[in-house]
């Protein structure tokens, strides 16, 4: 079993010491010394510490998962039960890494700000949407603030993804509404790179590490499309 915990932060004074250490050690990234003390210690405790015991940390639950189904030698094809991840006061789950993010989508020629009268939008067919970059500027925020947030949007929640008035309604999906279904998303989501697309409204900070060449085939989109639709509240298979 993997226990989901609620966060138990320390204070800023118990974290100094270690930030400290950090600092002196140069290492700031993974694999440095206090990352292999933790792996050490946590093993330990885990343990016992049994001469044959390992363990090792990742920067991800995702890469921890991953990982934990290769040893496992739970591959393609398989399936795995997981319970619901809820708040630390048992609040539904949301769906979302509360982050934001530029996945490279392409400007929707249907969006009606592009034809608003030149007083709204001087730019008309030019405009692009800066997402959190763009907020960060008009705040006041320097170059090398705003820069690296220019083009990304609030990754939303998954929860009722596909929740409409009635079956026909047709949804749209993504920050600007390009994309008209749950499978055409999912489908751009795993060939973005490899398949002919259009370019993306924002160019700059497009994510290239989680998405675009999934390598997934058309049954393993077809369910993942059928997962997000069970998260439709009240839903009945």
């Amino acid at each position: 079993m993997i226990r989901c915990l609620i966060p138990d932060l320390p204070q800023a004074t118990e974290l100094l010491p270690w930030l400290q250490r950090i600092d002196a050690s140069r290492w700031y990234t993974n694999g440095g010394p206090l990352v292999r003390e933790f792996e050490q210690r946590l093993c330990a405790f885990l343990e016992g510490g049994g001469s044959d015991a390992s363990c090792v940390t990742l920067s991800s639950g995702m890469s921890s998962l991953e990982l934990g189904l290769l040893a496992l030698g739970v591959g393609a094809g398989k399936r795995v039960l997981l319970p619901a991840l809820t708040g630390p006061n048992g609040e539904p789950p949301l769906f979302t890494d509360f982050t934001y993010d530029n996945i490279g989508m392409p400007k929707n020629p249907m969006n009606p700000f592009y034809y608003a009268p030149p007083s709204v939008n001087p730019d008309r067919g030019q405009w692009i949407d800066p997402g959190l970059g763009g907020f960060l500027k008009a705040a006041g925020y320097p170059p090398e603030v705003y820069e690296p947030e220019w083009g990304k949007q609030k990754v939303p929640t998954l929860r009722n993804v596909d929740k409409r008035p009635y079956p026909e309604f047709v949804k749209a999906f993504g920050h600007n509404g390009f994309f008209k279904s749950l499978e055409q998303i999912v489908h751009f989501y795993n060939t973005r790179d490899v398949e002919m697309w259009p370019p993306p409204e924002v160019a700059e900070n497009v994510n290239t590490d989680e998405l675009g060449n999934l390598g997934l085939t058309a049954d393993e989109e077809a369910a993942l499309v059928a997962f997000m639709k069970t998260l439709t509240d009240g839903y009945t298979p």
